[in-house]
């Protein structure tokens, strides 16, 4: 399987697989209170497994493939290619995040008391508290690289510094749509992205 084949497959099926897993599967919402989202995963573990799997592993494959593109400009030699530098760090470093919060929310499902269900997710929220903020700085920097290096339909960077702007701001606006705003743009994004680089394979 050739790079860009691999990159336009973890673009698609990364963010499918992610809000299927969110939306579908995971039992609390993401406006619950912390004890409110330990209490449904722990009364209904399968499912919160199942969501939290699908929803940080498609995450987490959907960043991969971002990173295969942030990592092919910074090294291209590009007008954008810093600016995709900057983004694949953010990335990297945040994968990390996912990783740590993937085994807390498993924790959590497991957990022997309710309220070590509440400890354990105030710990992984507590982790989450500065992702939007480095999430948003991530889609703005690889949106600019993409508008230097013109290497995508201007589109492209369109969606991922509107996407970026909107998740960013929730992280320090506390009003619930726009989170999931930046969230569905940024699926968009990545989707579109996906499709785009598979065509150009082909």
């Amino acid at each position: 399987m050739g790079s860009q084949t691999q990159t336009g497959l973890l673009l698609i099926l990364g963010s499918i697989v992610s809000i299927i897993g969110w939306m579908v599967f995971y039992p609390a919402s993401p406006s619950d209170s912390i004890a409110e989202q330990a209490a449904k995963l722990l009364a209904d573990p399968d499912m919160g497994q199942v969501g939290v799997l699908m929803g940080f592993g498609g995450m987490i494959a959907l960043f991969m493939g971002l990173i295969n593109i942030g990592r092919s400009m910074s090294t291209g030699g590009g007008k954008g290619g810093s600016y995709a530098g900057v983004a694949t760090i953010l990335l990297m470093a945040l994968i990390a995040v996912m990783l740590i919060g993937t085994g807390l929310e498993l924790g959590t499902t497991e957990a022997t008391s309710p309220a070590g269900a509440a400890t354990l997710m105030g710990v992984a929220n507590a982790i989450y508290s500065g992702f939007e903020i480095a999430f948003g700085l991530a889609m703005i920097s690889l949106g600019i690289g993409i508008v230097l290096d013109k290497n995508f339909n201007i589109i492209i960077p369109a969606l991922a510094i509107i996407s970026g702007a909107t998740f960013g701001l929730s992280g320090f606006v506390d009003v619930d749509p726009m989170s999931m705003i930046g969230w569905m743009g940024f699926n968009l994004t990545a989707i579109v992205m996906g499709g785009l680089t598979l065509k150009s394979k082909s």
